[in-house]
């Protein structure tokens, strides 16, 4: 039998490839205890979020590029993204150069977090030759509105009185006008798709600011001031004919997702099914008998674009089981069972938070073990077939 595990990875835990390793492990115990064999192929997903550049990389044979940028409080960082073989498409990842785990929490700001070194990677990319950027902007720092990367490609904030202004957070609700760059038109002539797991719009109660800015640091009184922000820098973009969407997506990172389509005129993707496509998931299916996937927590975002819904979808339209190992699962397990054949959580119960990130790797296994029995006594299971 033939078993695909495609997982995202279990934040703070475990990437993607090591949740797939430890759920391989469980099961092939399970086989050599049975005397039986499993072929099973590893297949580490993402939707945007950490791990998606590598995912991706990997999936098109690309190569790692270096580059130094500004992290997200302007200091000096080597970041790295990929370059596709023929050279024309870029794969990156914003927090390599704008992320939260750049900073220690005492340093988070997003007043003055500045996504300047993303704008700095793309700028790399397209002197490099590049026609295409696929960018996940999971895990930033910043609720910027994208400014920051703006201001690195060459466009200039003014005030009300024509003064330039510092492309952060803080200046938000006083830019008057937006000065584009020489290479307006190359930018926009340059294929952008935003991989992303989010579906906040960019103002209201589900937007950037309030769902994102405390996660970065913002009290009450910064979200806001980042939410009038955010909504002046809306009004400039409708005022000059540039693109101001209303899409679900556009709140991402703090923003960046609107601020990538007015300013270097992006696409956005569900990052799930921009993966799996372009990372040749759907090949892979086609010789699976049972799939597994797993996520760090299950919740009422997994449906909206997460890679466990994805691979539920792609698996249960084909007839292919499909099981769900979770971090933990918040919320009604009635509704999983829409999406999964089965679902369960690993949460060993009343322990520490620092004792079950550390025990991850272990409930994985023991969890790929379970799965292993349930496996076998599935109806079509042809004991030794590999």
């Amino acid at each position: 039998m033939t078993i695909l595990i495609a997982p995202d990875s279990f934040k703070h835990a475990l990437s993607a490839a090591e949740v797939s390793e430890a759920l391989a492990r469980g099961l092939n115990r399970e086989a050599e205890a049975a005397g039986v064999q499993f072929s099973i192929q590893g297949f580490p997903m993402a939707d945007g979020g950490e791990g998606t550049s590598g995912i991706l990389a990997r999936g098109m044979n690309a190569r790692a590029v270096e580059v130094q940028v500004l992290d997200p409080l302007e200091r000096p960082i080597l970041a790295s993204y990929y370059v596709s073989p023929d050279n024309r498409t870029a794969i990156m990842e914003m927090a390599a150069s704008s992320g939260i785990e750049l900073l220690s929490p005492g340093e988070y700001n997003p007043m003055k977090a500045t996504t300047f070194g993303t704008g700095q990677m793309i700028l790399h990319a397209l002197e490099r030759g590049v026609q295409r950027i696929i960018i996940g902007i999971g895990g930033s720092a910043t609720v910027d509105g994208g400014i920051g990367m703006a201001a690195a490609l060459g466009y200039r904030f003014l005030d009300a009185r024509g003064t330039p202004l510092q492309p952060y957070a803080a200046n938000l609700s006083r830019i008057a006008r937006i000065e584009e760059p020489g290479n307006a038109s190359a930018l926009r002539g340059l294929r952008v798709d935003i991989a992303s797991d989010v579906q906040s719009p960019l103002l209201g109660p589900r937007g950037a600011a309030p769902v994102f800015g405390p996660q970065k640091g913002a009290d009450p009184e910064m979200v806001e001031r980042l939410e009038e922000g955010l909504g002046t820098l809306f009004q400039v973009w409708k005022n000059q004919g540039m693109v101001a969407s209303e899409l679900p997506g556009d709140g991402a990172a703090g923003g960046l997702g609107a601020g990538l389509r007015a300013f270097v005129g992006a696409r956005s993707s569900s990052g799930a099914e921009l993966v799996g496509g372009l990372s040749g998931f759907e090949r892979a299916l086609a010789g699976a008998q049972a799939v597994i996937t797993g996520e760090g927590r299950t919740d009422a975002q997994t449906a909206s674009g997460k890679v466990c819904a994805y691979v539920a979808r792609q698996a249960r339209s084909r007839g292919i089981p499909v099981f769900l190992v979770s971090g933990s699962i918040e919320g009604s397990q009635d509704s999983l069972l829409e999406e999964f054949d089965l679902a369960m959580s690993i949460s060993p119960g009343a322990v520490s938070l620092d004792q079950a990130l550390a025990e991850t790797g272990r409930n994985l296994e023991y969890y790929g073990r379970l799965l292993g029995r349930i496996i076998l006594g599935l109806p079509h299971y042809r004991g030794g077939e590999s």
